[in-house]
């Protein structure tokens, strides 16, 4: 896909996102593609990713590039297979160039007792809330890092932090803490040992529902 003319430059130069391109997990909907839209209206180049119907899909990527005067993508990858993560980044730096910022969004859900709890879930829950995350951050962080510029956001999942109590499960919860070490600032803690000023930061959020 050709680059999409910038003929709202006079606009973009004020929105601090201008020039920048930003890669969004499971952003079809929901919370992701809340942070497509906000990518979008600061002026960045967004690839969203998901699966859902094609023809909303391509709407919303068309509604995406005009709220932004870029272009913008879409990529249907699974976020359960490594592989094809690593293609959607080679596919977002062809059309739109290597990702400034990196939105870890995907995720599934599924509840059952333990001894019900289907093991082909549990692998794909494994693979797509946690994995997938890593594998992104893998493949965007050397751009990142070699233009001393990056952002890297990771959505929680409110039972990461609290733990859950389920009917059906019963017994008393048992939080897995979300790792504080996303939220501290790479002015104290360099993702690169270079020590760039403020240049890179981490994030994890944990929405308090979802969208």
């Amino acid at each position: 896909m050709a680059r999409i003319e910038k003929d709202t430059m006079s606009r973009s130069a004020t929105r601090f996102l201008a020039g920048k391109t930003a890669l969004v997990t499971g952003s079809t909907s929901g919370i992701g593609l809340a942070y497509a839209r906000a990518l979008a209206a600061e002026g960045a180049s967004v690839m969203i990713n998901g699966f859902g119907d094609a023809d909303a899909i391509e709407a919303e990527r068309r509604s995406l590039e005009e709220a932004s005067g870029a272009a913008c993508a879409y990529s249907d990858a699974d976020m359960a297979d490594p592989v094809q993560i690593e293609a959607m980044v080679e596919h977002c730096e062809d059309e739109l160039g290597p990702p400034d910022i990196a939105i870890a969004n995907a995720g599934i859900q599924h509840v059952a007792p333990i001894e019900d709890f289907p093991v082909e879930k549990w692998d794909a829950i494994i693979a797509i809330n946690l994995s997938s995350a890593w594998h992104l951050i893998r493949n965007t962080i050397h751009h990142m890092k070699a233009n001393g510029w990056g952002r890297i956001i990771c959505t929680a999942r409110r039972p990461a932090d609290q733990g859950v109590r389920h009917p059906r499960t019963g017994g008393e919860p048992r939080p897995l803490s979300v790792p504080r070490g996303s939220e501290i600032d790479h002015r104290r803690q360099p993702l690169d040992g270079r020590g760039v000023d403020g240049a890179m930061k981490r994030r994890c959020c944990a929405p308090r529902r979802q969208l």
